[in-house]
C-alpha cells in the first residue's frame, strides 16, 4: 500500500531540504535510508511495525517560487493491502508535526 500526503513549506527549496531533513531526523524508529539533494528527495525507513512489515516514507520537494516549496510524501507500507488502523497516516503525521515545530523555531 502507499498513501500520498503534502506539505507546504513556507521556505526556498535549499531551507526547506535541510528542515525536512532535520524533521525526519528528530523522530524516533526513523534511519535516513536515501538523499538526494540535488533532485530533492529524502527517503527514510520506519522499523518498529513488525506485524506488518517496515515502512518506508519518501519525499520529494518542488520549489513553488523563492519562498514555497511542495513536498509530496509518499507512505509505502509492503504488507499492507488496506490501511483500517490509519497507520499510514499516524506515520505522516509525525513527520508533518516535526516539520511544523522545526518551522516555529525559526
Amino acid at each position: 500500500m502507499i498513501k500520498e500526503f503534502h506539505i507546504q513549506i513556507p521556505l526556498n527549496f535549499e531551507e526547506s531540504f535541510t528542515l525536512l531533513q532535520q524533521s525526519g531526523r528528530a523522530i524516533s524508529g526513523w534511519g535516513k535510508n536515501n538523499v538526494d539533494s540535488k533532485h530533492g528527495y529524502i527517503e527514510w525507513k520506519q522499523s518498529f511495525w513488525l506485524l506488518t512489515g517496515s515502512t518506508l516514507i519518501s519525499a520529494q520537494l518542488k520549489s513553488k517560487g523563492d519562498n514555497e516549496t511542495s513536498v509530496v510524501v509518499l507512505v509505502h507500507k509492503p504488507m499492507q493491502v488496506v490501511d483500517p488502523f490509519g497507520i499510514c497516516s499516524k506515520v505522516f503525521g509525525k513527520l508533518d508535526r516535526s516539520v511544523r515545530k522545526h518551522l516555529a523555531k525559526r
